[in-house]
């Protein structure tokens, strides 16, 4: 996920048809000038000659850079042409020069000079100048975030240039392609309106033509959804794109969903199906590397591998993609070097992910490239070395170039570590406010945006109500009149009232409980996302706490490491709870129960010295309130025997026993075969916390709770009753 909104940004540049060319030009280098230029000391026709003329003035044009001696030089020759046109009364010769005329102002950046040659030229050239007025106000003018003027003005001259090329029936592709580079420009400055707009502009005009096809505008407005945050709605149109592929559909379109998709299931953390998206760009890469930054697209096959943990895969792709498709652009080996730093970083080879991260580096400032993703990365490298000074380094060099605010986010609170790390608490602080600011706003934003659609849905669903009752009561009244007629017409006027009248009622109720239904719906995933914050925020605290412990030592220590195995435990629910499909107010203790055990052994390196055996009813869901107690209790019990019964080297073993006694009543077995409590043992006086959690929560659950020694220590909590019977075996 950490490069795919730049990768989207690069991606949406490609799309657009960027260039200082518009189709049909002929292209004139400055190797060809000299050449030309002797062909005028030679005896041409007059129209040769004039060919001649403009060409040399388009070599000069088209001439790297703006010198102020070329721009002289194609105006000369622009001059000339003009005049040998009009001495030979040819129009086309006149149009060709005044265009060109036209264009040197656009590079002087005289917009004004540019506008008054539209009114002297023919369809076809004023079609030309219109189009790269347009890309002169959207690509190449200074543009302030907060001022649209110059964007508005492009999307102006763009949409003039669409209909004037409808008006004279010409090739509208190039016209129709800048509308949508103003829809790009105005969604990068995140005014999703716009952009809509001009998407929709596009289609419009290119109805019952071949471009922009359906599958391409939704494509795009899934992109500006997705850029915007509100993925529900960019996952929707990006389905709909999809379907809306056809066996015709061209590559530009395939490769605009395909990345699309991909990068959407990315963001929602579904990294199968971003790999299926991905990877069918990769499977044909000469086919797709026209429209896309192909090894941009492998970086972000490569993270989602390391998303679903099967980082071994990276290396071995990578060679074989590389077999495929050689390296050849900078931005190729960009990718690339990113891709196998990462790769390496997460083998634990170190000193090579470090090598190919600064490789990356070097090839972003080649082709002067921001390389915000590369430092973002390497800082996270240098952190994991523990080298917190380069950490920070990387981190704020990143801070400077990095757009997306999620990036943002997770950027600043990295930089919060590393202040901490190096004992800059005070700045370490005022990073992490920022973060989760940053954090914050995105959460709201989007919630008050899904709200305000809800909304709108919901009024305009409630207005065609009440024209369907409107239309209902004037169908009843002309029954009424036809009833009047005859008694038979009543008789069966009043059979087909009853019968419409049912009609409606059924389509009312089934109408009303789809939206039942889809309010329980959001309540769920706004619940989800409710135990997701609250997650994140408990993983938060626990990072908080480790930094923490790096600064303490014995019983302080001690007592950080106790917590934090007790906010896991906590968190465990609250990752079960927004990870569910369905019920989001139970948890399957099967699922759970493991996955503590798992953390404990690690945090306490017991992996090769204790075996904990785990009996339980198969798929035991209980309710939260009876959950989260629980947890604790094993937490407190397998922490107490990780820590105390064994002595250092010894093997051990761990018994957990969780089996219901009746119908809603469950009983919970600790043990262990370590060398037991003190003889004189009281859990009523017994000054340990842990052993005072363990009584309280065993109150709070209503059970009896008995610690014996019986070779080991025995936790026996039994008689907890799930309150409601709401505990279930699936």
């Amino acid at each position: 996920m950490k490069i795919l909104s730049l990768f989207m940004a690069m991606v949406c540049f490609f799309f657009t048809g960027y260039g200082q060319y518009i189709d049909g030009d002929e292209m004139v280098g400055a190797d060809e000038i000299p050449g030309l230029v002797k062909q005028l000391d030679k005896e041409l026709p007059a129209e040769q000659k004039a060919a001649v003329l403009i060409k040399i003035g388009l070599g000069y044009l088209y001439k790297a850079g703006e010198a102020k001696a070329d721009l002289d030089s194609t105006l000369y020759y622009a001059r000339a042409a003009r005049a040998l046109g009009e001495q030979l009364g040819r129009v086309r010769f006149v149009n060709e020069s005044l265009l060109l005329m036209g264009m040197v102002d656009l590079e002087r950046r005289d917009m004004a000079g540019a506008k008054k040659m539209l009114a002297v030229l023919d369809d076809s050239s004023q079609l030309k100048l219109l189009l790269y007025i347009s890309i002169t106000y959207v690509n190449e003018m200074p543009v302030v975030r907060e001022d649209h003027s110059l964007l508005d003005s492009g999307g102006h001259y763009a949409e003039a240039a669409v209909r004037l090329a409808l008006k004279i029936k010409m090739r509208q592709k190039t016209a129709l392609q800048r509308l949508e580079q103003v829809a790009i420009q105005y969604s990068t400055r995140h005014e999703r309106g716009l952009a809509e707009k001009y998407y929709l502009l596009a289609e419009q005009y290119g109805k019952g033509g071949s471009y922009p096809s359906k599958a391409r505008t939704l494509g795009n407005l899934s992109r500006i959804y997705s850029d915007e945050g509100n993925f529900y709605k960019a996952l929707s149109y990006g389905i709909n794109a999809e379907k809306a592929l056809t066996k015709d559909s061209d590559v530009e379109d395939l490769s605009l969903i395909n990345t699309t998709l991909a990068s959407l299931y990315t963001t929602q953390e579904k990294y199968e199906q971003a790999l299926v998206y991905g990877g069918r760009m990769l499977a044909e890469p000469d086919k797709y590397r026209y429209y896309v930054f192909i090894y941009a697209i492998a970086n972000s096959y490569c993270n989602n591998l390391r998303k679903l943990h099967r980082t071994k895969e990276i290396l071995p792709f990578l060679q074989k993609f590389k077999e495929a498709c050689p390296l050849q652009e900078y931005y190729d080996h960009i990718f690339y070097h990113l891709a196998l730093g990462n790769g390496y970083k997460d083998m634990g080879q170190y000193d090579r992910a470090e090598q190919h991260f600064l490789a990356s580096i070097r090839y972003a400032d080649s082709a002067h490239y921001t390389a915000s993703v590369v430092y973002f990365n390497l800082g996270s490298l240098y952190q994991q070395m523990n080298e917190h000074t380069k950490a920070l380094a990387a981190f704020k060099t990143a801070e400077k170039g990095l757009t997306n605010e999620v990036m943002q986010a997770s950027n600043l609170s990295y930089i919060a570590q590393s202040a901490a790390a190096l004992g800059d608490y005070r700045d370490a602080y005022g990073y992490l406010v920022k973060s989760k600011g940053i954090s914050d706003s995105i959460y709201v934003v989007s919630k008050e945006k899904v709200l305000q659609e809800l909304e709108v849905e919901y009024q305009t669903q409630k207005k065609e109500a009440a024209l369907q009752g409107a239309m209902e009561q004037a169908r009843v009244r002309k029954q009424v009149t036809i009833i009047i007629i005859s008694l038979l017409a009543v008789i069966i006027g009043l059979l087909i009232w009853l019968f419409w009248s049912k009609l409606q009622s059924n389509k009312v109720i089934t109408g009303k409980n789809v939206q039942l239904e889809q309010l329980v719906k959001d309540k769920s995933w706004l619940l989800k996302e409710m135990h997701h914050r609250v997650k994140n925020n408990l993983h938060t605290i626990m990072n908080l706490l480790e930094f923490q412990s790096a600064y303490l030592h014995d019983d302080a220590l001690a007592a950080i490491k106790n917590s934090q195995s007790r906010i896991f435990s906590m968190s465990l629910i609250h990752q079960q709870l927004y990870q569910t499909d369905e019920d989001v107010k139970t948890i399957d203790m099967g699922v759970y129960i493991p996955e503590l055990v798992s953390y404990l052994k690690e945090c306490f390196g017991m992996d090769g010295h204790c075996v904990v055996v785990m009996d339980m009813d198969p798929a035991l869901v209980l309710p939260v309130e009876e959950a989260v107690p629980l947890g604790l209790i094993i937490n407190e019990g397998v922490t107490n025997s990780m820590k105390y019964a064994f002595k250092k080297g010894e093997q051990g073993e761990i018994h957990i026993s969780l089996k219901a006694t009746e119908a809603s009543a469950y009983e919970l077995l600790l043990a262990d075969n370590g060398k037991g409590l003190d003889a004189d043992f009281d859990v009523d006086t017994a000054g340990s916390l842990g052993f005072q959690l363990i009584k309280g929560l065993s109150e709070q659950l209503g059970a009896q709770l008995e610690i014996v020694n019986e070779g080991g220590v025995k936790i026996r909590v039994s008689g907890i009753l799930v309150k409601g019977n709401e505990a279930t075996r699936q």
